[in-house]
């Protein structure tokens, strides 16, 4: 990479005019739709339950995960019967049940008064609330954003499948939850082999399956049949997937009951990349969607992170199949010790409980991420300006296609070799450096330019320094 040149100004400011050489970074990029994963928050192989930021956090075998709109990470400690939140920088807090300690029941009340027993499943409605299938319990619980705890759903200890309204209604178990577009609580019963519906007042009704009646068989509602099905997730459309264990499948099932295969065979369990039915799962146990309709799946006897197109083709993004350990790094080469909940936040990142290394990791998924030609692009840097009340440095990247032809986008500029101690606002980031996304440019014909606006934040008030390099494609 070269640069033209660097001209550093008052307060950090620092002026360029930048060619951009793309062959250099080749070598850092993994292979194609290989997952980076690395540490998140916990203590790899070390189990307990310590509040913290990173790994000054532990966790006891975690199971569940969602996200919310904020990028917070919510799961459970299924052996300490605790539910747990990790803020985007990794600081963990115990958001119900004993902070400082493991502790069991049914417990109704203020966070941390309340308790639970073998908690399994979270979701996060729009308004902060988080729900939590409580599978010891039989029951499904809801802590407001006030941290109070009530029972949605079902009696503590009243273990049978039954539909009704809140005061009759039956768990038999529980696994998974999320929420749908429509406002209600959608459940996976792990031993009752159904899939169950929650409106906000209590009422509960069986969707699809028959109650402790488990295959795997496609249709809708009654005709259809799961074999343990536990992860669900729901692409924001009215579809939601879930990950049948038993069956070594991933379902699809829409909100009025329609049961149909996404990925798998019905009960041939393995483990194979590829299309439909040619791919192969060991006991799927947990969902998630990203805004791209791409489901992931934890392979949980596989050891791996898996990746389903919306057509179903799916490939193994994350550790390598039948090997289990707890290295990170790209693709095959992290490790995973039954790999359980997983959810995945706004900017494509996708968050795993690693269960039985008690901690929880993350993974940057490249998806159709590429490098075009070091040839076909341009790329300028404004002066940065200096705004001393927000303490920024704001300026503009404008990239102009050098090419003989168009070039589709999204278009996505990283900033490489990025000074030590600055950051860049509203970032997304991909092997550890951040990206900015230019903004309503679709392709660019040869020689027409697009900017995207960038925020550098810098405490040292030092020149700060970075190489712009451009991909085109999204990062997810």
């Amino acid at each position: 990479m070269s640069i033209c040149n660097r001209t550093a100004l008052g307060f950090g400011v620092v002026s360029r005019l930048l060619m951009v050489s793309l062959a250099a970074f080749n070598a850092a990029v993994p292979a194609h739709g290989q997952g980076i994963v690395t540490a998140f928050a916990g203590v790899p192989g070390v189990g307990g339950h310590v509040d913290g930021t990173g790994s000054q956090a532990y966790f006891s075998s975690p199971k569940a995960a969602s996200t919310d709109s904020a990028g917070n990470v919510y799961t459970v400690d299924n052996f300490c019967g605790t539910i747990r939140k990790v803020t985007p920088a990794g600081v963990t807090s115990t958001i119900a049940g004993p902070p400082t300690s493991c502790a069991f029941g049914s417990t109704d009340g203020p966070a941390a008064q309340a308790r639970f027993y073998a908690p399994s499943g979270t979701a996060v409605d729009s308004s902060g609330n988080v729900y939590v299938v409580d599978s010891g319990n039989c029951t499904v619980r809801k802590i407001s954003t006030d941290g109070n705890v009530s029972t949605v759903a079902g009696t503590a200890a009243s273990c049978l499948s039954i539909d009704g309204d809140k005061t009759t209604a039956r768990f038999n178990g529980g696994a998974g939850i999320t929420v749908g577009t429509d406002g209600n609580l959608y459940v996976t019963s792990w031993g009752d082999c159904t899939v169950r519906k929650v409106t906000p007042s209590g009422t509960v009704t069986t969707i699809a399956g028959v109650s402790a009646v488990c295959s795997s068989t496609d249709g809708t509602g009654t005709s259809a049949r799961f074999g343990n099905p536990s992860g669900i997730a729901s692409d924001g459309q009215g579809n939601f997937f879930v990950a049948d264990e038993t069956g070594c499948t991933i379902r699809k099932v829409t909100s009025d009951g329609v049961v149909t295969t996404l990925a798998g065979l019905a009960e041939q369990c393995g483990s194979a990349d590829g299309q439909g039915s040619a791919a192969r799962f060991n006991v799927p146990s947990w969902t998630a969607v990203d805004s791209h309709g791409n489901v992931y799946a934890s392979d949980y006897l596989n050891f791996t992170v898996r990746k389903i197109t919306p057509s179903g083709v799916v490939k193994t993004i994350a550790g390598l199949s039948g090997t289990s350990g707890i290295s990170t790094g790209a693709g095959p080469a992290a490790l995973f010790n039954h790999p359980d909940g997983i959810a995945v936040d706004g900017s494509g990142n996708v968050y795993v409980a690693d269960r039985n290394n008690h901690d929880l990791r993350k993974i940057v998924v490249p998806g159709n991420l590429s490098l075009p030609a070091a040839s076909s692009f341009a790329v300028r840097s404004s002066a940065l300006a200096y705004n001393r009340a927000t303490q920024t440095y704001n300026g503009t990247v404008t990239v102009t296609n050098t090419s003989g032809g168009t070039i589709t986008g999204p278009f996505q500029i990283a900033f490489i070799a990025l000074s030590s101690g600055a950051t860049v606002a509203n970032q997304s980031a991909f092997m550890g450096a951040p990206f900015v996304t230019v903004p309503t440019a679709t392709s660019l014909a040869p020689g027409q330019s697009a900017s995207a606006t960038v925020q550098f934040r810098d405490p040292s008030n030092a020149p700060i320094g970075y190489t712009p390099t451009v991909y085109t494609g999204s990062l997810n």
